[in-house]
């Protein structure tokens, strides 16, 4: 729990502009304090709350349209953090396709000119004029309320930087990451089994075509590679399905529909061996936790995640670079257990959260 003396000074009141619920368990624990008092909300019911309540701050938790719009027509008194999830940014104009590699970009235009001329050439364009992408796709509202945010909270700190370089952020950058009970010691276990987690969601930022084809030319024993494709574009998941059995026949596991939450856990704990094939940050809050269970993570160099993890001394691996796959031994293990706990358990994100409050609070 929260207990800095600026949160003892005065009852604090936080707006928590969130839409997705099953969030907000992870935002509560983060922001758990007797001294705060925590308004959770969805997006289109923002401006009502906040013109009809007061409070000390307000932040939002992935920035939409709607968020956007109700900060560009208001004036808050309450300053503004923006906790930035990775796809509210890295969705807009200047960074379209950019995270794509080369087989899955030309699967992408593909699948869009196979749905219709006019689709096939407005991906095109948008990939060959990225500033003609945010007028395709209506984000003016969201880069006029990157103005009014007076904090970034980034998954990774990479993630800020990358935000800048494209729309040159006004506001200073903060980072922390919401409390998972998986980072207090006594609940980590280690996985235990023989599989490959390939990805986290049926979206063309996985890259997976390029992953399946480095697979394809291992030898996987008894590994079995398993593809959740139970979210994101359905004829997408469905052809990434048909392309890993075909490349890798018995030795994949597709899951095309939802298994119940138990089940899949199970499925996880089966995975030491877990590579996610992105560009750009994604799928953190599946990657940690399975670092957290002893799991070896392969990512892309350009990862700001795989940045972070190397520069604070994880044992990970360059998906670029391998051309075979091991387990990590059990001193590595431990090690990435530890630092888990170090660097996003409870402890140190409550005390980055007590630095964020007093920092917002003492700039206005």
């Amino acid at each position: 729990m929260l207990t800095s003396n600026l949160c003892m000074e005065k009852n604090l009141k936080i707006l928590h502009v969130i839409d997705d619920k099953k969030f907000i368990p992870y935002c509560n624990a983060t922001f758990d304090s007797d001294t705060i008092e925590n308004t959770f909300c969805r997006s289109e019911d923002f401006e009502v709350i906040a013109n009809t309540n007061y409070f000390h701050i307000i932040a939002i938790h992935y920035l939409n349209t709607t968020s956007a719009h109700v900060l560009n027509k208001n004036d808050f008194d309450a300053p503004v953090i923006w906790f930035f999830w990775g796809g509210d940014g890295f969705l807009l104009g200047k960074f379209s396709n950019s995270f794509l590699l080369p087989k899955t970009k030309t699967l992408l235009l593909k699948q869009a000119f196979s749905e219709g001329l006019g689709l096939g050439i407005k991906t095109f364009f948008k990939s060959l004029i990225p500033t003609l992408a945010d007028k395709l796709q209506n984000n003016s509202e969201v880069i006029c309320s990157l103005d009014k945010i007076n904090i970034v909270v980034p998954v990774m700190p990479g993630d800020y930087h990358l935000m800048n370089q494209k729309y040159g952020l006004k506001a200073p950058m903060f980072h922390l990451n919401y409390v998972n009970p998986i980072f207090d010691e006594s609940q980590i276990t280690l996985n235990i089994g023989d599989n490959i987690l390939l990805g986290n969601s049926a979206s063309y930022s996985n890259n997976h075509l390029e992953s399946i084809d480095l697979l394809s030319e291992m030898d996987l024993g008894n590994r079995h590679v398993i593809i959740p494709l139970s979210y994101g574009d359905k004829k997408y998941g469905e052809y990434i399905n048909s392309y890993a059995k075909k490349k890798l026949e018995d030795k994949v596991i597709c899951l095309m529909e939802f298994v119940p939450l138990e089940d899949y856990f199970k499925l996880l704990e089966s995975c030491p061996i877990v590579i996610m094939n992105h560009l750009r940050q994604q799928a953190v809050g599946n990657i940690v936790p399975m670092l957290a269970k002893g799991s070896h993570v392969y990512l892309q160099l350009k990862s700001s995640l795989y940045q972070f993890l190397k520069e604070n001394g994880f044992v990970v691996s360059s998906i670029d670079e391998v051309k075979s796959i091991r387990e990590l031994t059990n001193e590595e293990k431990i090690k990435n257990a530890k630092l888990c706990v170090t660097f996003f358990g409870k402890k140190t994100q409550h005390r980055k959260v007590e630095t964020l409050l007093k920092t917002v609070l003492t700039d206005r």
